[in-house]
């Protein structure tokens, strides 16, 4: 069914097609349905928000949403596909059929396909930049024992890591004093003196693309996590050495199993927990629009695939993605903090 192939369509991928430009986040404007800029005077990004699944959208002005086909809809015709006529139906179905992104169904008469667009190539940082900055950032080993950036020892020991063990992972590294280092345009200065905490991203294929970072104190005013400004975070990972390994199809022999998990904070806690128990595990993080991605990972036969995510609406969600995607791989669905048990 048409419907079902236009949905597998990255969300991202539409909104750009139908002329909403991508804002902070992963957030795009203006709305198809208010016509709204922003979400609010206090809050620059765009009103439509985007789940990090890539496959539904909610306006945070007006409270309309739906899936990528809803957004063409309402885009197109003004209102979600299932309230429109037939007619205006069928004009939604012609817009994907023209895109490319489905095929037409017949009684098996052979028909003229159109022809399929190459997928969106997404905008990243400079890898030579990415890297320059990541070699540029500082171990979390040089920071116990001096008076260095206490502010992010404070955020480990607040937030319960095991120090030690996050050190032997080698997952998490602290940005470059302000004052000390040339900033790429993707990530102003005054950024780094307060999302401080660093984890790589890759693509799926396991190419160090970008970065993601935490912030290392408690404010309400200012976002938890920072991707870079300007360029797409769609479709990334975040992963430990092992899970690099495992995207680039070069597995450890003596892997144990595959973890995946959703953010920031959950990776880095992962990542030490499975490196104070001295468990062999590639973990990955998924990003926006990440976890469709995960049927190309070439997981051994005999490593176990455990999820990790929040036991929320959302986690849910993100976990029914992931068996989905994985199967017919048999995955278990475990709490964070006893997936490494």
């Amino acid at each position: 069914m048409w419907i079902q192939s236009a949905k597998e369509v990255p969300l991202g991928t539409i909104a750009t097609a139908v002329g909403l430009a991508q804002k902070r986040g992963r957030s795009f404007g203006p709305c198809p349905h208010c016509g709204a800029e922003t979400r609010g005077s206090n809050d620059k990004r765009g009103p439509v928000g985007v789940t990090r699944d890539d496959r539904a959208w909610k306006c945070h002005a007006c409270g309309s949403g739906g899936d990528a086909i809803d957004l063409v809809a309402i885009k197109m015709e003004g209102d979600r596909l299932r309230n429109l006529t037939a007619e205006k139906k069928r004009s939604v179905k012609e817009w994907f059929l023209q895109s490319g992104w489905i095929e037409e169904q017949t009684n098996g008469t052979p028909v003229t396909q159109p022809q399929r667009r190459e997928p969106r190539k997404r905008q990243r940082p400079s890898q030579e930049e990415v890297i320059a900055l990541w070699s540029a950032s500082r171990k979390i080993e040089t920071l116990t024992g001096s008076n260095t950036d206490t502010a992010v020892l404070r955020f480990l020991e607040r937030r319960q890591f095991d120090i030690p063990s996050l050190i032997k992972s080698g997952v998490a590294r602290v940005l470059p004093d302000p004052n000390q280092y040339t900033w790429p345009d993707w990530w102003p200065r005054r950024w780094s003196s307060q999302w401080k905490l660093i984890v790589p991203a890759f693509e799926i294929d396991g190419t160090f693309a970008s970065i993601h970072a935490r912030s290392v104190f408690d404010r309400k005013d200012a976002p938890k996590t920072r991707w870079p400004l300007g360029v797409e975070a769609g479709g990334l990972f975040m992963a430990n050495r092992e899970g690099m390994m495992l995207m680039k199809g070069s597995a450890t022999k003596d892997l144990q199993g595959l973890l995946i998990c959703e953010g920031i904070t959950d990776l880095i806690m992962a990542c030490s927990e499975a490196a104070k128990a001295n468990t062999k595990l590639a973990i990955i993080s998924g990003a926006s629009g990440s976890f469709s991605s995960l049927s190309r990972l070439n997981v051994p036969d005999n490593a176990t695939i455990y999820i990790g995510c929040d036991p929320d609406e959302q986690g849910d969600e993100y976990a029914s993605t992931i068996a989905k995607t994985l199967a017919p791989r048999k995955v278990y669905r475990l709490p964070l903090e006893r997936t490494i048990a």
